[in-house]
């Protein structure tokens, strides 16, 4: 199978988005990727790059400015929010009854709105609290002191440990885990100690935590997860730490201990900020690099430790020359030793 189950006609598209069409009005074509060969594919097209890919599909959307061939297109002002649409209409959500499985162990002092649903092997503890239209699927665990607001979706074998506040319309994907332990120990002659955690970590609205990321509960206080943020797959956000309204954390990327990631910081895939450390507005910072210090200026920064990004690209041009500069130094100091 190549393509989703939904299809369009190009008149369809045509309407649905304005845009001007090329080819037969009537003839049908489902979304595939722009590699998929399939004569009755329609796939996004945002460049040439992408058109030099696409000459196994059938159709192209396209964006105004560019220039398609002989095959059936379709040309709007902003092809990629078209795509988000379709993709929207052709998703497929994930079943679940609505109720309470028979299966799922409710405590008698937990607080369920009737319009939670709560799927198969699903437990939920004591003192948590459910919110209307929330969808809690099969085999997760809701501890006690735990609220999931309105509309909020959890997603099979998702952790929410203890003291865990969700804001409405939030998901949480498959296998992360929600107010477990930070990282906490000290250490005396005896050995190492565990710190006990007793604080919150609490969500905002319309934050999405996807699959197996961490956000841990703090030692007192709260761990904060702003508005709008988005976390993504294998990310570890430590105990109370502050991360910012509208902030993206891209897979694998970490965030340390009471660390504050003011609103719309971003990080890039396995990008690291240190424990303590305050990263201003604006900033982002690239895959793969680190900072242990402060970033108060807005910009894009890489490398390890992270530096602005034309200085970063100014060393890494520089580096493969550094060996031949040194030997030659070397041979200038010898030259002059020898005089």
């Amino acid at each position: 199978m190549t393509g989703v189950g939904m299809d369009w006609s190009l008149g369809e598209l045509g309407r649905m988005f304005g845009g001007e069409i090329a080819g037969d009005p009537d003839r049908r074509f489902r979304l595939v990727s722009i590699d998929t060969v399939d004569p009755d594919g329609i796939a996004l097209c945002e460049n040439q790059g992408y058109l030099a890919r696409s000459g196994g599909v059938g159709a192209l959307l396209l964006p105004m400015h560019l220039s398609g061939d002989d095959r059936p297109h379709i040309r709007v002002p902003d092809p990629r929010r078209a795509f988000r649409r379709l993709l929207a209409e052709s998703e497929r959500p994930l079943p679940l009854r609505a109720g309470i499985h028979p299966t799922a162990v409710v405590d008698d002092a937990a607080d369920v709105h009737p319009s939670a649903s709560i799927g198969a092997y699903a437990v939920v503890e004591a003192g948590a609290v459910i919110g209307p239209e929330v969808r809690v699927f099969p085999f997760c665990y809701v501890g006690d002191g735990c609220r999931i607001g309105e509309q909020s979706v959890v997603y099979p074998h998702a952790v929410l440990l203890r003291n865990v506040l969700v804001g409405v319309r939030c998901r949480i994907h498959p296998g992360a885990v929600l107010g477990a332990e930070g990282f906490g120990f000290e250490r005396d002659d005896a050995g190492w100690h565990r710190v006990p955690h007793v604080g919150f970590v609490r969500l905002g609205d319309d934050v999405e935590v996807r699959a197996l990321a961490s956000v841990e509960r703090a030692t007192c206080g709260t761990t904060e997860i702003g508005d709008g943020s988005k976390i993504g797959n294998l990310v570890q956000v430590g105990h109370n730490a502050q991360v910012g309204s509208h902030t993206v954390l891209a897979p694998m990327s970490g965030v340390g201990g009471s660390s504050t990631l003011a609103p719309g910081t971003v990080l890039g895939g396995q990008a690291g900020v240190g424990d303590h450390v305050e990263v201003s507005s604006g900033v982002q910072l690239a895959a793969a690099s680190c900072t242990t210090r402060d970033i108060r200026r807005a910009g894009v920064y890489a490398g390890s430790p992270a530096r602005p990004l034309a200085q970063q690209h100014r060393l890494d041009a520089t580096a493969p020359y550094l060996p031949a500069i040194l030997d030659r130094l070397r041979r200038l100091e010898n030259d002059r030793e020898a005089e």
